[in-house]
């Protein structure tokens, strides 16, 4: 199993870590974890072959199109989704591009 072998990193997207892990707890047994509160780092960690994590499709959109990390299909929980919030700086008008942007874009 997964979990077994790899230290799983927690907690680097505080809004997605408590329901998550008590969702992977009920279901499996999870023996290494850490806590590690910086997105950045825990792909670091992972680019460096030192543990797995669940991370938002955009935090790893780079490295995915790069080939840099393997992706692997997780169907046994229901995943988390992540909110994106748009801060525009003349808040007034957003443009129509940018907001067709951001609705229609999948950052698979």
């Amino acid at each position: 199993m997964i979990f077994q072998t790899y230290t799983l990193f927690t907690h680097h997207h505080p809004t997605i870590w408590a329901d998550l892990l008590h969702k992977l707890q009920e279901k499996y047994v999870v023996p290494k974890q850490v806590s590690i509160s910086q997105s950045y780092v825990v792909k670091r960690l992972i680019k460096d072959g030192l543990g797995m994590s669940f991370l938002p499709r955009m935090i790893v959109r780079r490295e995915r199109m790069e080939g840099r990390f393997n992706i692997v299909p997780f169907d046994e929980i229901a995943l988390p989704s992540v909110p994106v919030y748009l801060f525009y700086k003349d808040s007034v008008k957003v443009p129509e591009e940018l907001l067709c942007l951001f609705q229609t874009r999948d950052y698979l």
